[in-house]
């Protein structure tokens, strides 16, 4: 059994940047990343309209049945192409979101985690096990990272993945 619960709240005085989807066999969640100050996103979108058209991008796929890599990807180049041309995604300041998804397929489950959001297995014998990517816990210098660090890691070889 396939057992949603969540709760979701806006920072206080803004859009809530976070999407929760599911399905019959399946969950996403994804967590928008609230830009830093000051910084061109060289997108008209924002993170709330990322977040949104992801998840139905996600949501389009996932109960197709391919493996939950390619089923990502699928939706990221979805909403990409939903831009229409008219934003710079090339911009390291863009919006992004991290994802978790998991999906149940028969007597499986299966998931993919992208950033620091984490999938939680409530094992039949009460034991929790938690899987999440680290790859931000292992950037050079230690937190709070600088804008620049981020800005040069950001889905690069070596540093870390956001959709």
């Amino acid at each position: 059994m396939l057992r949603v619960s969540y709760a979701s709240a806006a920072a206080p005085g803004r859009a809530n940047e976070d999407y929760v989807l599911a399905g019959p066999s399946w969950v996403v969640v994804l967590d928008g990343a609230t830009p830093a100050p000051g910084v061109e996103p060289g997108c008209r979108h924002g993170v709330p309209w990322l977040v949104r058209t992801l998840a139905g991008a996600l949501a389009a796929g996932i109960e197709g049945g391919g493996p939950l890599p390619e089923v990502l990807a699928a939706a990221i180049t979805a909403t990409m192409k939903a831009h229409g041309g008219s934003c710079d995604l090339g911009n390291p300041h863009s919006p992004s979101a991290t994802a978790a998804l998991a999906r149940r397929r028969d007597d499986r489950l299966e998931y993919l985690v992208l950033c620091d959001s984490a999938v939680a297995l409530w094992r039949r014998d009460g034991s929790v096990t938690v899987v999440r990517d680290d790859r931000l816990d292992h950037l050079p210098g230690g937190r709070p990272y600088s804008l620049e660090l981020v800005t040069s890691l950001r889905n690069r070889p070596g540093g870390f993945w956001v959709a």
